[in-house]
């Protein structure tokens, strides 16, 4: 599975829990992890368009994936959406 795959089986909320996807981004940490922050620093200045995506959760498995590697270069990004 490659990171376009990835992304694309975690953006939208199928009503099944995308096991293999995150395990496989887990793997990818490397590479993935500047996508998800790139991600989540365009959300933060574009959140009217997340608010019109109602089953868009890729933000969240982003979120939940930058936690679980502990990245520091994701906190900018994180206090952004907090505000």
């Amino acid at each position: 599975m490659q990171i376009e795959e990835i992304l694309a089986q975690l953006e939208n909320n199928t009503k099944e829990f995308p096991r293999l996807a995150l395990e496989r981004a887990i793997e990818e940490r490397e590479t993935i992890t500047s996508i998800l922050i790139e991600i989540l620093d365009k959300l933060s200045n574009n959140l009217e368009e997340l608010l019109e995506k109602s089953d868009y959760i890729l933000h969240i498995h982003a979120l939940y994936l930058l936690a679980q590697f502990r990245e520091v270069a994701a906190y900018p990004t994180i206090d952004l959406l907090q505000n």
